[in-house]
């Protein structure tokens, strides 16, 4: 995706006023119907800037996260694109981040407000543990559904994890070796995509770290579906 076209489509996802003047919008007959809680709706985009720049400070840490998961040696290979060319929706903070001047990837950061319940505080782990789950199914079960790698997985809290095959090639040889083992005494056949890592830095948020992708291989659905 162009930047021309990240810039027309969400001009101003990361401002205060853009969410407010969509609810100053609505009539009070609109308001009185609608059954979600517009004060805690009206706090959002005081929420999303906190959020956007707390990113925006933790820019250096985003890198060395991207060259963990990636297995680079050298954080300075990762480059955190610009604030205006970030993407953002309903749920989630997209960071581009260029790596070695030749390709992208996603930091994909779940918005911590549209996940925080007193009932469920563990929420925004479930989703990140939920698609990266669903990730590693359609890889191992649909390989010709052309769908962005995963490259790496953060929780709240700092546990990570790493696709099995950007670990060492011991690491490798050692989980090989156990599934072959499973399957001969089990019959099991278990295959386990992503390994705990140990995390170079903390982060308060969750995170995904996905392909980024480009024009020429896809457009997304919200270019494509009616608004």
């Amino acid at each position: 995706m162009s930047n021309n076209l990240k810039r027309r489509r969400f001009p101003s996802c990361l401002s205060y006023t853009h969410w407010n003047t969509a609810i100053m919008a609505k009539t009070y007959s609109e308001l009185v119907r609608d059954d979600h809680n517009m004060i805690i709706q009206w706090q959002w985009p005081r929420q999303r800037a906190e959020f956007a720049n707390y990113l925006t400070r933790e820019a250096s840490a985003i890198e060395q996260l991207v060259a963990h998961h990636l297995s680079l040696r050298q954080p300075r290979a990762c480059k955190v694109a610009p604030r205006r060319d970030w993407l953002c929706g309903s749920f989630n903070i997209c960071i581009p981040v260029t790596i070695n001047d030749d390709y992208r990837v996603m930091f994909r950061c779940p918005l911590p407000y549209r996940f925080n319940s007193p009932t469920s505080p563990n929420m925004a782990s479930e989703k990140i543990r939920g698609e990266a789950a669903t990730f590693a199914w359609l890889s191992s079960h649909c390989p010709n559904v052309p769908i962005p790698r995963m490259l790496g997985f953060g929780l709240p809290g700092g546990r990570s994890f790493t696709p099995l095959v950007h670990t060492s090639w011991i690491r490798r040889a050692y989980e090989w070796l156990r599934r072959q083992m499973r399957r001969t005494f089990y019959n099991v056949d278990y295959r386990q995509p992503f390994l705990p890592s140990s995390s170079p830095v903390l982060l308060d948020t969750g995170y995904l770290i996905t392909d980024f992708i480009e024009p020429r291989q896809g457009r997304m659905l919200s270019t494509k579906w009616p608004s």
